[in-house]
């Protein structure tokens, strides 16, 4: 999808106004647009979305006050019932025009909304099609699932930008900026579908399951009662174990960046690395130390297992059993050749049976194994030796790890004396300021550590609870087996249970691979822009870290965050193409189709250093098939010019009269 141009009608500033962007030359993709602070560029940026989605994906404040100031006073003077705004966008989607134009109506003067249409004149299969509707039509869905197969509303919010939310997106600790990239990344995969479907075949589960259980007995449903009052407290626990972590990262990351701000201090600046080192140290002491424990809790239960096993065998060694437990067996003969020889009647030596020998085989019978006791001896000493003939070279393994986890934690504690010493030192600095930072410090470690044991403590009531659930569902199926006399519903909910469970394996697949390509991709961005050796970490549900080279959590400059920000849009961007491309491929047609994107930044550059600046916009102009960018004239300097300058198709200077601030017309738009 690119711009072709851009309509605003009484739209807040815009009186009259469009803009008309180049589309056809792929090596001049970018569009500069110079205005002066509070002139309208984030207007002008948020009606693209507005246009396409209406006041839902919009981050424009008071969506009531949307007229324009003038158009509202002209028609209250003129005794008007009613004004009207609209946006009106030209889009090329497959080298076809489409028009999409969004009008409201408010009543005058009291702008309480009274209708809205939207007209979309648009082709599909070489159809031309003019579509207008109204809010919660079905002409209004079609035009809905028209927009979204050119560009989805949760992808769309990564390709209208002002400067400040660029920065902030790049802050993983709060749940909106989490969300907005996880919702850009879900929506370009099969996940939001899986993840509907996995909701509703849930849910349908649940529904059978209860009917079911009330349908059995009193006690069965009971039974469902309490897993879904488990299935509820699960939720809860997650949704508060994940605000929880978004809670502990962020801390994680103030703490680092108070540790930078202490390196700034001439005073303690080699004292501060030190620390840092010695942090970095205990860090890693503390994870070994973690993952010894577990290997010595396996290798000890493994240990008991098989002394308990050579224990019992040394016991039942010294009761002698063939003597004892297997006289009254025939030596060397099964049940199974006893069979034989009543089924024959005749002996081994060849002579015939009577029937008073075959009733004395018959009663030999109860006292004799299916397997001779000869052999059942052997198999199970053979068993025995096999089962714990490593038991010596277990507890040597066992005493290694005890050793080594013994000399760990001396040294954490050594470490943690020594991080004490350095602190004190960093504490009886003479500057304040120092001193402040410094119990900043201790306050958000102390914080950091507190929610550190409660995750760990949610995490285990969750394990606990997880359990719980699992062992009602069995008590569950145990009953619905004995109890229900509908093998239909049975039938049911395996096919029901089948299906989730697939799902389920193929989101997590689905997850993964997304996260890998996406992360891989942001990295490439990021080094190309920043000198320093950090790397951007997807975690679940696509929250980003920032880590070092030594991988340590880091804090990130304002320049970074933005870094970090591009970076994953245009690896968002990317994927997007990629996706639409296999897509194409796969089709019986083999028609490759490639996907165009257009990027609209209103004032990226604020708070960027030249460099950064440089790096990010000739990285911007070489990635994305249409740049669109609204700064002012302190913004555009030399490092943005430059790496554009080739690229540059069309440049504009969006200037009102003084007093015409908020009245701008199309005149006002002069082309450098």
């Amino acid at each position: 999808m690119k711009i072709k141009s851009l309509t605003l009608k009484n739209f807040r500033q815009y009186r009259d106004f469009k803009i008309e962007f180049n589309h056809s030359d792929n090596n001049k993709n970018v569009t500069v647009v110079r205005a002066k602070n509070s002139t309208g560029k984030t207007t002008l940026a948020q009606s693209i979305l507005w246009c396409l989605y209406g006041e839902d994906k919009v981050d424009l404040d008071l969506t009531e006050q949307l007229v324009n100031k003038h158009e509202l006073q002209e028609a209250i003077d003129n005794n008007k019932d009613e004004v009207e705004y609209s946006v009106s966008i030209e889009i090329i989607d497959h080298n076809v025009i489409n028009i999409l134009t969004r009008t409201q109506t408010r009543f005058c003067p009291s702008l309480r909304r009274k209708k809205e249409i939207v007209e979309f004149q648009y082709f599909d299969k070489g159809e031309k099609f003019n579509k207008v509707a109204e809010p919660g039509t079905e002409a209004m869905k079609q035009i809905n699932r028209k927009i979204n197969s050119i560009l989805s509303p949760d992808i769309a919010q990564n390709f209208v930008f002002d400067g400040e939310r660029i920065e902030k997106i790049a802050d993983p600790s709060k749940k909106k900026n989490r969300d907005e990239i996880s919702n850009a990344i879900s929506s370009m995969s099969a996940l939001p579908t899986v993840k509907n479907s996995l909701d509703t075949l849930t849910q349908l589960q649940k529904n059978l399951r209860k009917i079911e259980a009330e349908n059995i007995s009193e006690e069965v449903a009971l039974l469902e009662q309490r897993i879904s009052e488990n299935e509820s407290e699960r939720q809860k626990m997650i949704t508060n174990l994940d605000n929880k972590e978004v809670e502990y990262n962020k801390i994680g990351n103030d703490i680092n960046q108070v540790d930078q701000n202490l390196l700034n201090y001439d005073d303690i600046t080699e004292i501060q690395k030190e620390k840092l080192d010695l942090e970095n140290e205990h860090k890693r002491l503390k994870a070994e130390i973690s993952k010894l424990q577990k290997q010595i809790y396996s290798k000890y239960t493994n240990y008991i297992f098989k002394r308990e096993i050579y224990k019992l065998y040394k016991k039942y060694n010294e009761l002698n059993l063939i003597d004892n437990d297997f006289s009254d067996t025939i030596p060397h003969m099964t049940t199974n050749a006893i069979d034989y020889l009543i089924e024959r009647g005749i002996c081994v030596c060849g002579s015939h049976l009577d029937e008073a020998l075959l009733q004395v085989l018959e009663e030999q019978k109860k006292y004799q194994p299916p397997i001779s006791p000869e052999t059942l001896i052997k198999t199970y000493e053979k068993d025995v030796v096999k089962e714990v003939g490593n038991i010596d070279d277990l507890v040597a393994d066992l005493q290694n790890l005890i050793n080594n986890y013994n000399s760990k934690n001396m040294r954490k504690t050594i470490v943690l004396s020594d991080i004490k010493e350095l602190e004190n030192e960093i504490d009886n600095s003479s500057e304040s300021e120092i001193q402040a930072l410094s119990q900043k410090l201790k306050n958000l470690n102390q914080k950091y550590g507190r929610l550190e044991k409660e995750i760990e403590d949610e995490k285990i009531s969750l394990s606990q609870i997880e359990d719980s659930i699992s062992q009602l569902n069995i008590e569950f199926s145990k009953a619905q087996r004995q109890q229900s006399a509908n093998e239909k519903i049975i039938a049911q909910n395996e096919i029901l249970q089948g299906a989730i469970e697939s799902l389920s394996r193929l989101r997590d697949t689905r997850k993964d691979e997304i996260r890998e390509g996406i992360e891989e991709k942001a990295n490439k961005h990021f080094r190309d822009i920043i000198s320093k050796d950090k790397r951007i970490k997807l975690g679940e549900n696509f929250a980003h870290e920032i880590f070092d080279s030594i991988g340590k959590k880091s804090a990130i400059s304002s320049g970074e965050s933005i870094a970090v920000s591009m970076s994953i849009i245009l690896a968002i961007i990317e994927t997007h193409k990629d996706r639409v491309i296999q897509h194409n491929n796969d089709l019986e047609s083999h028609i490759l189709t490639d996907k165009e994107f257009f990027l609209v930044m209103d004032g990226p550059f604020a708070v960027l250093d030249q460099e950064f600046s440089s790096t990010i916009s000739s990285k911007l102009a070489n990635t994305v098939e249409q740049i669109i960018l609204l700064t002012n004239d302190n913004q555009y300097n030399d490092s943005v010019k430059k790496p554009l300058m080739s690229k540059l198709s069309k440049e504009y200077i969006l200037e009102a009269p003084q007093g015409e601030g908020e009245n701008i017309y199309t005149k006002y738009l002069k082309e450098v």
